[in-house]
Formats: C-alpha cells, sequence, structure tokens
C-alpha cells in the first residue's frame, strides 16, 4: 500500500504491505496513516471460498492480468 494508506484484513487483523504480501507486522507510518479493510487471500478463500474463485476467474483474463487476490 502507499504510504499513507494501511489496509487491515477484517479476519485476521494482518495488515498489507508494499510488495503486497499480508503479515501481522503494523507498519513505521501507522498513526498517520489512512485504513482500509478488506480481507486476505487465506481468510477470503476460508470465508467465501465460491466468492474468491469467481473473483479470480474474473481478474485473469486476458484484458486484466493481474490477479485479484495477492
Amino acid at each position: 500500500m502507499s504510504n499513507d494508506v494501511v489496509m487491515f484484513c477484517c479476519g485476521c487483523n494482518r495488515t498489507k504491505n508494499d510488495e503486497d504480501n499480508w503479515s501481522y507486522t503494523y507498519p513505521d507510518n501507522f498513526i498517520n496513516a489512512r485504513i482500509v479493510y478488506g480481507l486476505c487471500p487465506g481468510c477470503m478463500e476460508e470465508m467465501y471460498p465460491s466468492y474468491r474463485r469467481e473473483a479470480e476467474r474474473f481478474f485473469l483474463k486476458k484484458e486484466h492480468r493481474q490477479p485479484a487476490f495477492a
């Protein structure tokens, strides 16, 4: 995420870093950051397995070329 935004997983409270990795460590800029919430791939698979597979099929089409969940 950019330096002014921190993404938290609603399921497990991990944070997403600039390399799109999810971990339990909090960034240095946590106090001044805008916080957004989502689901990490593990929680998405656990809570919504069919939705994640459908979303990946959509985002892996030729015109998108990027995985939906990193």
